[in-house]
């Protein structure tokens, strides 16, 4: 993703069992669907996710920054990330 560019992305719960927090390293983003509906767009720097849901989320890429996307399992044992952006 390039600087300034508007990213939006569709995060899956495809947990059995777990509650996964989901954030942007304090970056505030929208929350545009949720299980594949579109809602009124919701700002917010964590949503809390159950099994099986789904939400769109939106932002836009900062200048000469990485991010890194996080979903933090509910009892903080794991996590999965991924990183967008560019610079260090």
């Amino acid at each position: 993703a390039h600087p300034g560019e508007k990213v939006r992305v569709r995060i899956i719960n495809a947990g059995a069992s777990s509650y996964f927090y989901i954030s942007m390293a304090g970056l505030p983003f929208q929350v545009i669907s949720s299980d594949g509906i579109d809602v009124e767009p919701v700002w917010t720097k964590e949503i809390l996710m159950g099994m099986a849901e789904t939400y769109d989320i939106l932002f836009t890429v900062p200048e000469h920054k990485n991010y890194e996307l996080r979903a933090t399992v509910q009892d903080v044992t794991g996590f999965a990330s991924a990183w967008v952006g560019m610079g260090p």
